[in-house]
């Protein structure tokens, strides 16, 4: 059975859903801004997983996507 894009981000999300809370809690103080910034962060990871070069870590990706949601 073919595992596709949307399968892959489910599991890579929950595995990397404790490391980007961390990363968030790290740039932002606000516990609010945290929450909202990591369903935004997901929502657009979610979005883009077709996009995502599954020969690379996903860590760093879903951190850059969280990057620019800090910065928006």
């Amino acid at each position: 059975m073919q595992t596709t894009s949307k399968d892959l981000f489910e599991i890579l999300a929950r595995e990397h859903a404790p490391g980007l809370t961390a990363y968030l809690r790290a740039v932002v103080r606000d516990g609010v801004a945290v929450d909202d910034l990591f369903q935004e962060t997901m929502l657009a990871a979610w979005r883009n997983i077709d996009s995502f070069d599954r020969s690379r870590p996903f860590g760093p990706w879903l951190r850059g996507i969280a990057a620019k949601q800090v910065l928006a």
